[in-house]
């Protein structure tokens, strides 16, 4: 902090529509009326009467205004001084047309108060700047409609956690171009990470399937729902341990190939046959018809976010921001702040974000909401008389 900065900031008297009067001493005020002042250069100490036009004149070297300039304020001290006076200016075309951010009764836009003196714990928690973000902040939800949840977006909120913790001076918002097409590429290439096998193999520790704990008891739960009686599950576990370890005819060549090669129906069909009862299980999990409402869901998220016409995205956009929608979500639902917290349920529950009786009922509703092909469908159909009919069918 310069010298000048520092006398302007211990001042007393502060005012962002005169700054200069900060750097001189005013002895005494001429008549009721007008800003005439009897005062002295804090630089040269010479003592003038007259307004605050000719104090300007004379600390900014302003030559042809009936004073002299001073001869004590250097090169350095002239842009500093210009400095305090361009951001007192700044100050005051921010502060134009404020949100009311208390109880009292906000300042008529054309008289903007006077900048009164900070206290030590105002400058050291900026509380004024602090109030004056959360109205900007609050000016973007309600000048866009944008719903209040939004506000517990664990993404909304570490974007303003990580500006402020980084001290990003200047940084600026990405624009409307770089939000549809760089930054909404970047972030499918790095969600499509999660599903590479090049970020599986990063894993030091990672383990075949048959020796890693947690696949091996829910496979295992799985397979004594389907096969409660104990001599058959004892037949599928040795049937499904030829298969995990590739064991007799799942070890020939042409049965590893074709893992690649045919599609997954296909292999247990040709292969199967040495495992009838784990061939059933997996041709009756494989031959389930596909419903549209997946499809249909994916739709309808993105017209939730945004309309196609409005935007005019090409579909390979539209298809960018669907998975990318979708699978931030999903990945969300992994982090602790999502079961507990201010971004609990961040996605699903709206305003209505006090603790709920039944979580565990939620959260599997959350998981339903997103992958779950077996759900109710609500059809909204025109009953013919202006209005609609609520219908729900399985889907």
């Amino acid at each position: 902090m310069s010298r000048i900065t520092e006398i302007f900031a211990s001042s007393e008297y502060q005012d962002d529509h005169a700054p200069l009067w900060s750097f001189v001493t005013i002895k005494e005020k001429i008549g009721d009326g007008g800003g005439n002042r009897l005062w002295s250069c804090n630089f040269c100490e010479k003592v003038v009467k007259s307004s605050y036009s000719r104090v300007k004149a004379h600390l900014l070297r302003i030559c042809g205004s009936g004073i002299a300039t001073c001869p004590k304020v250097t090169d350095a001290y002239l842009v500093d001084l210009r400095r305090v006076c361009e951001e007192a200016e700044n100050r005051l075309k921010s502060k134009n047309v404020p949100l009311p951010t208390d109880k009292r009764t906000p300042t008529p836009p054309t008289l903007p108060p006077k900048r009164r003196k900070s206290s030590n714990i105002e400058n050291a928690f900026n509380i004024e700047d602090r109030n004056h973000l959360r109205a900007e902040i609050a000016r973007m939800f309600y000048s866009a409609g944008l719903s209040f949840h939004l506000a517990r977006n664990p993404h909304f909120v570490s974007s303003y956690s990580f500006t402020a913790n980084c001290n990003l001076s200047g940084f600026l918002p990405p624009s409307y171009n770089t939000l549809r097409t760089s930054l909404l590429q970047q972030e499918r290439s790095h969600i499509e990470r999660y599903y590479s096998d090049n970020w599986l193999n990063e894993v030091p520790n990672r383990v075949p399937p048959h020796r890693d704990d947690e696949l091996s008891s829910q496979r295992n739960k799985c397979l004594k729902r389907y096969f409660p009686h104990v001599n058959v599950r004892t037949k599928v576990y040795e049937e499904f341990s030829k298969f995990s370890s590739c064991a007799g005819d799942f070890g020939s060549f042409d049965s590893i190939e074709d893992r690649w090669a045919l599609d997954p129906k296909t292999w247990w069909v040709m292969h199967g046959s040495s495992t009838p009862i784990l061939q059933k299980l997996a041709l009756k999990l494989l031959v389930q018809p596909c419903s549209s409402s997946c499809y249909e869901r994916n739709w309808s998220t993105y017209s939730f976010i945004h309309s196609l016409k409005r935007n005019k995205m090409d579909p390979k956009r539209v298809e960018d921001l669907v998975f990318v929608h979708s699978n931030l979500r999903l990945l969300s639902r992994k982090e602790e702040g999502y079961k507990k917290g201010e971004t609990r349920l961040w996605d699903i529950n709206g305003d209505a974000h006090d603790p709920l009786d039944d979580s565990a009922g939620v959260l599997e509703m959350t998981n339903l909401s997103l992958d779950e092909p077996d759900l109710e469908a609500m059809l909204f159909l025109d009953d013919g008389n202006g209005g609609e009919e609520n219908e729900t069918i399985r889907v």
